[in-house]
C-alpha cells in the first residue's frame, strides 16, 4: 500500500509558504512479518527543509513478536546540519490473556553536537481482561546524556517536562486499564 499527503500549511506567522509531504510504504502481514518505510519532509520559504526516513519492522513466530525501528532525521528544527539517527528493538512474549513486553532505543548525539544523546529500556506487562478491556503495568528509564533532557510523556503518562534538568535520568512506572470502544 503506498499511501501519500501534500498540502500547504501556514504554520509560521506571516505569508511563509509550508508544505509538508509523507509517503508510507507498507509491506507484509501485519499477522507474521511486517515492513514498514515512510519518508516525510517539510518544506518553507523561509527556512532549510526538515526530512524524516523510518522503517520498521515486526516479526511473529508464534507466541514471540520482534519488531525494530530506524529513523534518520535531517535538518530538525529547520536548522542545517541538525540530523539525528534513532533505532532501536522491542519483543514481546504471549501466553494466554498476557502478555510481557521490552524495548530499547538510543537516540544518538545531534550531528556536529556532543553529549545530546540518550537511551531508555522498557519493561511491561498487559493481562487482558476481555476482548475490549486490558490491565497493564510498565517501568521505563531514560538515560539522558549530559547535553541532552528526553522525557517519559506521552498517551497519557508523563515524567519529566518543562522543569526536566538537563542530563538528568529518569525512572517511571506506569498502571492503568484500556476499554476499546
Amino acid at each position: 500500500i503506498l499511501s501519500s499527503d501534500a498540502g500547504n500549511n501556514e504554520f509560521l506567522d506571516g505569508d511563509v509558504g509550508a508544505t509538508a509531504t509523507s509517503v508510507l510504504l507498507n509491506l507484509g502481514d501485519k499477522k507474521k512479518f511486517y515492513l514498514g518505510i515512510g519518508w516525510e519532509q517539510h518544506d518553507t520559504d523561509a527556512l532549510d527543509d526538515q526530512s524524516i526516513i523510518r522503517v520498521g519492522g515486526i516479526a511473529n513466530f508464534g507466541p514471540i513478536r520482534l519488531h525494530g525501528l530506524y529513523q534518520q532525521a535531517s535538518d530538525q528544527s529547520f536548522v542545517p546540519g541538525a540530523d539525528r539517527d534513532v533505532y532501536g528493538v522491542g519483543a514481546s512474549f504471549k501466553s494466554g490473556p498476557n502478555k510481557f513486553k521490552a524495548q530499547y532505543y538510543v537516540a544518538d548525539d545531534v550531528d556536529g553536537t556532543n553529549e545530546t544523546g540518550g537511551d531508555i529500556a522498557m519493561l511491561g506487562w498487559d493481562h487482558s481482561l476481555a476482548k475490549s478491556t486490558t490491565v497493564y503495568l510498565q517501568y521505563a528509564t531514560i538515560s539522558n546524556d549530559d547535553n541532552s533532557s528526553f522525557t517519559l510523556s506521552g498517551n497519557g503518562h508523563g515524567v519529566g517536562g518543562a522543569d526536566q534538568a538537563t542530563g538528568g535520568d529518569i525512572d517511571g512506572f506506569s498502571a492503568g486499564l484500556q476499554v476499546k470502544f
